[in-house]
């Protein structure tokens, strides 16, 4: 609780009436308390409160609305085309949270219809878009990218088994609908009296702009929306990058008004000495001449700058720029850590700058951008690849393209039953890292199950690889080992021809020794 101080006016009363003024700071402080229990709650002049401004008791969507929501995802898409900072960071994501696709692992009880359905998948992907447009990668990278800037992107699912990509800005209500917004429609979403979402309504565009005079109403079941939420009562996103959407401008314009004193002081930077007061006409072709100043200097300024002669025996040399200055890497850096805070990965990842960082603590850094890139991986899986998943499958074997999944136990079909891998992330360390992952598998803290699903793999693919190579290596020993039998090799020796030599078998006998062992095997039967 903040401490009430006497205003002049109390100082003037208590002049004349110190019990007055002491009642008055008295009904003043318990005014204080009972406004909250809170410093935050209490408006005080030092310090702008915004709460009943521009922050109310009303639901999310209310109180953005479509005008401000629509004006933080322009002002995005603004610094997207034109900050490059902004521009790399949602490369920055695509490739952490996406990279080069999430390949599925179907984990039904039938592997032959497992590996069916992930040949299906593979294809189908490729035509995914049912504008034939953008393969299914894209789509996923773009919808990554969309969390950021957007907040959210929808998919139409479409008779012919593909998706038609929305983006936010073509939800809309409709415009007889506004007066009843509130009621049954909600930022371009139909509610039901329960407050599930049956239905949006996306308006067509028009000579490139969203026309919002027309609207298709398109049912839940036949939707697909992948938003990011921070209330529960909130039904459209907002861009994860609305909180800094002013740092982002701020740092834009701050560099470029670095970089255009930088480039001025460089125009203006040569004082020369000359007993003609001109140079070479060879040097740079002169523009226009302003007279001499009182105190002796001439100036000459041309396209690229301006010279200033000063009186015969003036050194000739570079005037110093300030510009950027001494605390402008710390300022700069700063500003750029508390952006990369804001959206979950480190600075140096941000700017992909591990030129000074330690291998320790770069592996901290990675650590850390992977398990931002792993939620945001498990909400673009959960909100728009398993549900398009769900459909495009159980389509495909409706239709007959599929053979049905396997039932389970309770006798429901597994078609659902799916694991999403991301491409395999590099280690830092990776003798180190494989020693510890084998430490904590002896230990039981870790399962090959999770680490194969940290390298982008799944451990059934694992086995089954390691079944095909030790297949291959046994087939190969046997033909050394039929050229030449003193060789003895395993398929050991093959699969770790750096590491200790396996289990070495028992000498072949020569023929001599083999002739020998069959005339005793005669003899005894």
């Amino acid at each position: 609780m903040s401490r009430v101080t006497p205003t002049r006016m109390d100082r003037m009363i208590a002049s004349v009436s110190p019990g007055w003024a002491a009642k008055r700071l008295r009904a003043r402080n318990r005014f204080e308390i009972m406004a909250g229990g809170y410093d935050a709650a209490i408006d005080q002049r030092y310090r702008d409160g915004q709460a009943w401004r521009r922050s109310l008791p009303l639901d999310e969507d209310t109180l953005i609305g479509n005008r401000d929501r629509q004006s933080v995802r322009l002002e995005l898409h603004d610094l997207r085309r034109n900050l490059g900072l902004v521009f790399g960071m949602l490369n920055r994501f695509a490739d952490g949270v996406v990279g080069t696709g999430l390949t599925p692992v179907p984990t039904t009880s039938d592997p032959e219809w497992n590996a069916q359905a992930a040949d299906f998948w593979q294809n189908y992907m490729k035509v995914a878009d049912a504008r034939q447009r953008l393969s299914g990668w894209e789509i996923m990278r773009l919808g990554v990218k969309a969390r950021l800037v957007d907040g959210e992107f929808g998919l139409v699912k479409t008779d012919g088994g593909q998706v038609q990509p929305i983006e936010a800005e073509r939800i809309v209500t409709p415009q007889k609908q506004h007066r009843n917004e509130g009621k049954s429609v909600v930022e371009g979403f139909r509610i039901s009296p329960k407050g599930i979402p049956v239905g949006v309504f996306i308006s067509p565009r028009n000579a490139g702009a969203v026309d919002d005079t027309k609207t298709q109403f398109v049912p839940m079941r036949n939707f697909i929306h992948a938003a990011i939420v921070e209330r529960f009562d909130q039904i459209r996103g907002v861009p994860g990058a609305a909180s800094i959407v002013n740092y982002l401008r701020d740092k834009g314009e701050f560099t470029a008004a670095t970089l255009f004193k930088a480039k001025l002081d460089a125009f203006q930077a040569w004082s020369i000495s000359s007993s003609a007061d001109m140079i070479a006409d060879n040097l740079l072709d002169r523009t226009a001449t302003q007279p001499e100043t009182p105190s002796g200097v001439r100036e000459e300024k041309h396209d690229m700058g301006t010279f200033y002669y000063g009186p015969e025996g003036t050194e000739v040399k570079s005037l110093k720029s300030e510009t950027p200055n001494s605390q402008y890497d710390a300022f700069t850096q700063n500003l750029l850590t508390e952006i990369a805070m804001s959206v979950g990965i480190p600075y140096q990842v941000l700017m992909l700058d591990l030129a000074k960082v330690s291998f320790s603590g770069g592996r901290g850094i990675l650590m850390q951008a992977y398990a931002t890139y792993g939620i945001w991986r498990t909400w673009l899986v959960n909100e728009s690849i398993q549900p398009w998943w769900n459909w495009r499958v159980a389509k495909a074997i409706i239709d007959g393209v599929l053979p049905p999944a396997p039932i389970d136990s309770r006798g429901i079909s597994e078609w659902y039953k799916v694991e999403w891998t991301p491409p395999p992330l590099d280690w830092i360390d990776p003798k180190g890292e494989a020693t510890a992952n084998a430490a904590e598998v002896t230990m039981g803290t870790k399962s090959i199950s999770g680490i194969a699903r940290s390298r982008g793999t799944s451990a059934k693919a694992v086995f089954a690889q390691k079944a095909e190579d030790i297949k291959a290596a046994m087939d190969q020993a046997d033909l050394i080992n039929e050229e030449r039998p003193e060789a003895g090799v395993t398929w050991r020796d093959i699969t770790n021809p750096g590491g200790k030599p396996g289990p070495q078998p028992a000498p072949r006998p020569s023929p001599a020794e083999r002739e020998e062992e069959d005339e005793e095997e005669d003899e005894s039967a």
